[in-house]
């Protein structure tokens, strides 16, 4: 197996979110490869399609478009993906580095996160990510799946294990 790495996002701002803890459990079902959090997409100005990029803007997207795969982390609010979350995605939309990139998606969530999972796959579909089912879990209840900070349901411990080999093996 050769290095490879990925770029993960949270789709949360909130400090000390159960996203950005879910987010961290999952590198370690990842250990093999070079496993980037990118520190908080709310870094990021609004996306203009003017052709202008700022310094951060191109520190992200040179960023993601050296990761191997892409693993976002994401709650639904209002029945959708979260503002911070889709700009981050819009500003990566035009840049030829992007097609053909894997993506783990995991929507965290109180409900079962349905309608964020639905948007993101098309979402991502139509900027020609590579979205496999076996790679998108809804994680519900997020707040009660952790005890003393470590995942704790056997189930979903399987399930990721499972989406994380599917690159090793």
């Amino acid at each position: 197996m050769g290095h490879k790495r990925i770029i993960a996002l949270n789709g949360s701002l909130r400090v000390g979110s159960s996203n950005g803890q879910f987010l961290n459990a999952l590198e370690d079902f990842f250990s093999p490869f070079e496993f980037i959090i990118y520190p908080s997409l709310g870094d990021l100005p609004h996306f203009t399609p003017d052709g202008h990029f700022p310094e951060v803007v191109l520190q992200f997207k040179e960023l993601v478009s050296r990761a191997d795969y892409i693993v976002i982390v994401t709650p639904e609010y209002a029945h959708g993906v979260p503002g911070v979350l889709k700009n981050a995605l819009d500003w990566l939309v035009s840049d030829e580095r992007m097609p053909g990139k894997e993506v783990f998606l995991f929507v965290c969530s109180a409900g079962d996160g349905f309608h964020a999972m639905e948007s993101l796959k098309e979402v991502l579909r139509t900027m020609s990510l590579v979205v496999k089912e076996e790679r998108c879990l809804s994680v519900s209840s997020i707040r009660s799946q952790f005890i003393e900070g470590r995942l704790k349901n056997e189930s979903l411990i399987d399930k990721i294990s499972s989406m994380a080999s599917s690159l090793i093996y």
